[in-house]
């Protein structure tokens, strides 16, 4: 519970998850926030959940995911 700065009552209670992430995104900066946002987005696009005009072909969209997680 020192990690998350909580108490043990925290686990019961709903807000234990927003406790949670709140510790876990502390450090992260807004790029990768973003970065973060365009890679769910493209995952979305390959899965066919999401849809882009057909001048983006499936390959296209691997190539973005695999540039988006090569960036450091």
């Amino acid at each position: 519970m020192r990690r998350f700065n909580g108490v043990l009552s925290d686990i019961l209670l709903e807000e234990f998850d927003v406790l949670v992430w709140k510790h876990a995104t502390k450090d992260i900066s807004d790029e990768q926030e973003q970065s973060v946002s365009l890679l769910k987005e493209c995952i979305l696009l390959r899965d066919s959940v999401l849809t882009l005009p057909d001048i983006f072909t499936a390959t296209d969209i691997e190539h973005i995911i695999s540039e988006v997680c090569s960036v450091s």
